[in-house]
């Protein structure tokens, strides 16, 4: 009697259960998917007080984020915003504190740096927010469908064309990135199946006649 009760319920439950196909996003949706993603986020600048550590420390990675500390590399990014204007950079002699090099520093935005971030809406505390530019997507080269155990991803190829702000650019070109209007990209997005969209995971873009150096997608497929 169990087994024909069990038979009996089975075309009736396959018959209600729906399985649904994989996420799909053209080239056109995913075009509008980068220009939003990109002309709608800003390059932070970090305000108030730290300690920039330098050194073997900063090369062993000793950094305590939490405390407000930050590397030597951040650092020249920081004097690079403070010559083109964004900035002012109070800072103390560098000293070397139980094996560690650190230099107290207190960065507060200047009039010029609070013109650009009218530009740019809305701020967070502790931060100043610029726009980086103006971004447009060229032409899509490649929009493959990636699955990797239970998560749908896309791996995008597109080159773009970015009219870059000229006190972000000149801050870039003064730590070694020079940047030109013409890009290329490969992106790394997956669906989140709760809120119906997609989402950024990692990207590595260059110079459109430049080699790509980075490698975080690759990174982020466990490649």
């Amino acid at each position: 009697m169990r087994l024909i009760i069990i038979l009996t319920l089975l075309p009736l439950f396959f018959s209600t259960t729906t399985f649904s196909a994989e996420p799909t996003l053209s080239d056109k949706e995913v075009k509008a998917f980068i220009e939003n993603l990109w002309n709608t986020s800003a390059y932070p600048i970090k305000l108030g007080s730290m300690t920039v550590v330098g050194g073997f420390a900063e090369l062993a990675g000793d950094i305590n984020r939490a405390n407000n500390e930050i590397s030597g590399k951040y650092y020249k990014e920081l004097q690079a915003n403070e010559k083109v204007g964004s900035i002012k950079i109070s800072a103390s002699k560098t000293e070397v504190w139980l094996g560690r090099q650190i230099t107290k520093i207190f960065v507060t935005k200047t009039d010029a740096g609070e013109e650009l971030a009218k530009k740019a809406g809305s701020q967070k505390d502790g931060w100043l927010i610029i726009r980086q530019g103006i971004f447009r997507v060229d032409e899509i080269i490649k929009n493959e469908a990636r699955r990797k155990g239970i998560d749908n991803y896309r791996i995008i190829m597109a080159t773009y064309t970015a009219e870059w702000t000229p006190e972000f650019k000149s801050a870039m070109e003064m730590i070694g990135q020079k940047l030109s209007e013409k890009r290329k990209v490969i992106m790394l997005i997956k669906f989140d199946p709760f809120s119906s969209t997609w989402k950024r995971v990692a990207f590595d873009a260059a110079n459109k006649d430049e080699d790509i150096t980075t490698n975080n997608v690759s990174r982020a497929l466990g490649e």
